[in-house]
């Protein structure tokens, strides 16, 4: 399916009590890369998985897709980062929130599954706009220097936030203490999890912490917020 410039896989729950998962797929991938994971994790929760319109790379089996370009970590390059963000906002108010307001959900918040590059964006989302989240996950994440921009403070007193990080991957403890502190400061609650393997999704045990993580209260009402700071 299509909408606005991003092509969308949509998993429907079956559970109306439980929030939306927004999955954001990490660097040279495409929508697909969590669902298999988010099936074993969270079966009963409703899905929907954006693909990049940034083509990056052609395999043997598939298309691969990137966000941005990765610069020497934290920095990441602004054009391609700003240009994604904007289509997410986009995506989110558009696709994501118009699916909760004619579905029968009672629950009107989302949560946010990111690996990667999508875990960046996904941490950047929050902290803009903290009243349409209710949780992040962010794999392999960090918080990101863009050259020139940084988001307002805004408080994300309702938004927790886990890093699943791995000891052996791209984020060291340097820059996991960074993005704690820029969570912190805006108010979130943070966890941080160091999982041998964490960077590779099809290690098994990475299921059983995420199903742990995504099985929280739900919490109302939030959409109903973000619609009257937008009249």
């Amino acid at each position: 399916m299509r909408q606005n410039t991003l092509e969308y896989h949509h998993r429907a729950g079956d559970d109306a009590a439980q929030p939306l998962i927004l999955a954001l797929h990490g660097e040279a991938a495409d929508h697909r890369q969590l669902l298999p994971l988010l099936a074993q994790a969270s079966p009963r929760r409703g899905v929907m998985a954006p693909k990049s319109g940034r083509w990056s790379s052609w395999t043997a089996d598939r298309q691969r897709y990137s966000w941005f370009q990765a610069l020497s970590l934290p920095a990441v390059e602004p054009i391609g980062f700003g240009d994604s963000l904007w289509q997410l906002e986009g995506f989110i108010l558009d696709v994501v929130q118009g699916h909760l307001c004619s579905a029968a959900s009672t629950e009107k918040t989302v949560d946010i599954v990111g690996f990667g590059q999508g875990a960046v964006l996904g941490l950047a989302l929050a902290a803009v706009w903290p009243e349409l989240f209710g949780r992040v996950i962010a794999i392999e994440g960090y918080w990101p220097q863009v050259k020139d921009w940084r988001p307002p403070l805004r408080a994300m007193q309702d938004v927790a936030v886990t890093l699943i990080l791995d000891p052996a991957g791209d984020v060291d403890h340097v820059l996991a203490d960074a993005t704690t502190r820029e969570m912190t400061v805006r108010g979130a609650s943070v966890e941080t999890c160091w999982l041998d393997g964490a960077a590779d999704l099809a290690l098994a045990s990475l299921c059983a912490p995420l199903a742990a993580q995504l099985a929280h209260a739900a919490r109302d009402g939030r959409w109903a917020i973000l619609e009257e700071e937008m009249e």
